[in-house]
């Protein structure tokens, strides 16, 4: 006897043995085929007991159907207002009936015959004709008192629909072959579309691996290219011009610094000078450069006749100094001496000095502009390896992220497979291992 009989509580039908009781390895792909194989007499004898229960669930549907009709061509004759109303009243029950019945039948008709479209059919049927069965209590008065002939067949009819359906779902609950069918159909086509995504995962890893091969060697490329670059004479050439030009400046910066500390201590008498001439409006040809350099004693220096001015200025100080036009304490006028005698000795010498190195300054700003081709070769090459670095960052982030992803589908995998064999061995007593 088969292994359905064990799950039916009517009379247990004869089935088809299974053809070995070894236990079995089979592919995934072929384990629904396995199973109609050796269990084929189950499967035709639940699918013939299945029509037949479904075919007498439509008959009984027909039969409703006859009776509206009936009900349909049903008059009362009644000149009364309430033979009137009833005719109404069947009219639109009728009418509301039809759509109801139609649906059903064609739900029936696009129903096939598995474990899930005939549960569907169940599900279906059962809550369309609970809507035919929704009448109000004025409907109800008038049609079992004015139509009790032709409604009686209506309710002998919506009993039978309801009996059949019962039964084909008494059946359904106890049915095992192809429920379990269905069932193995599933979850291998399931199974089938994870072991694919597992493969495609498997050529994505592989996908990744090549392109981080190919990225790390770009980027070992160009840092070897950086790498010559810098070991090259243009770069040493343009580092030492970076070096030199920074030199350059900061030997102006001494030079500048020097001369305002040689000619700050003359601000304050030169202030004092320039109040004096103010205040006794004496005529100087000076008035313009003294105001500059009060303001700015380097700058007015390294002006082009900057120490032509001073020097002239300040033998002018000296002579009206000694013509008494003018007052300056002893120091003061000392302070002037000492800087006139630089003046003529070592301030053009440092003036000259200080054009040389500015006239030096642009020339090498100059050929650093014109060195601009190694720097922006150095820069490119630079984001180049940054940019490569980042890739292949990003690349062993998928790459791991994907290996998770397939090792949790493997187990995942694993487990339903484990799953689907413990099910076929419950319900059929043959152990089968699912392979490859």
């Amino acid at each position: 006897m088969g292994f359905l009989g064990l799950f039916r509580k009517e009379k247990k039908p004869e089935v088809l043995e299974p053809k070995s009781e070894e236990s079995v390895s089979l592919k995934l792909k072929d384990l629904g085929t396995w199973f109609e194989d050796n269990f084929s007499k189950d499967i035709d004898k639940s699918k013939s007991r299945g029509g037949e229960l479904f075919q007498n669930v439509t008959d009984s549907i027909s039969n409703l159907r006859n009776s509206f009709v009936s009900l349909e061509s049903a008059r009362f004759s009644g000149r009364e207002r309430v033979h009137a109303a009833a005719n109404m009243i069947k009219d639109s029950y009728v009418k509301k009936a039809y759509p109801i019945i139609t649906n059903i039948e064609k739900v029936s008709r696009e129903t096939g015959m598995s474990y899930s479209g005939l549960n569907d059919f169940v599900t279906e049927v059962t809550k369309t004709i609970e809507t035919l069965k929704k009448t109000t209590p004025k409907q109800a008065v008038l049609m079992s008192r004015y139509f009790k002939k032709e409604s009686e067949p209506i309710k002998s009819s919506m009993k039978e629909v309801n009996g059949s359906i019962d039964s084909l779902k008494t059946w359904l609950d106890e049915e095992v072959t192809l429920r379990l069918l269905e069932s193995i159909k599933k979850k291998t086509g399931y199974q089938v579309s994870g072991f694919d995504e597992m493969k495609s995962l498997e050529k994505r890893k592989n996908d990744i691996k090549n392109d981080m091969i190919e990225l790390k060697k770009k980027k070992q490329d160009k840092e070897s290219e950086y790498l010559e670059l810098l070991k090259g004479n243009d770069w040493k050439s343009f580092n030492s011009m970076e070096k030199e030009i920074k030199d350059i400046k900061n030997d102006i910066m001494k030079i500048e610094s020097d001369l305002t500390n040689e000619l700050s201590p003359m601000k304050r008498p030169l202030k004092k000078l320039e109040h004096t001439l103010r205040k006794h409006d004496i005529m100087f040809n000076h008035k313009g450069f003294l105001k500059g350099f009060i303001q700015d004693p380097f700058g007015s220096i390294k002006t082009k006749n900057g120490e032509d001015s001073l020097r002239s200025f300040l033998f002018t100080m000296n002579k009206m100094f000694h013509d008494n036009k003018i007052e300056l304490k002893d120091k003061e006028r000392e302070r002037m001496d000492v800087l006139l005698e630089k003046m003529v000795r070592e301030i053009p010498e440092i003036k000259k000095k200080y054009n040389d190195l500015v006239q030096k300054r642009e020339n090498t700003e100059k050929r650093i502009r014109e060195s601009s081709v190694i720097v922006k070769k150095k820069d490119e090459l630079e984001s180049d390896v940054e940019k490569y670095s980042r890739y292949t960052t990003d690349m062993e982030k998928e790459l791991k992220d994907v290996s998770r992803e397939q090792e949790k589908l493997k187990e995942e995998m694993h487990s339903k497979v484990k799953d689907l064999e413990k099910l076929i061995l419950k319900e059929t007593g043959r152990e089968v291992e699912i392979v490859g």
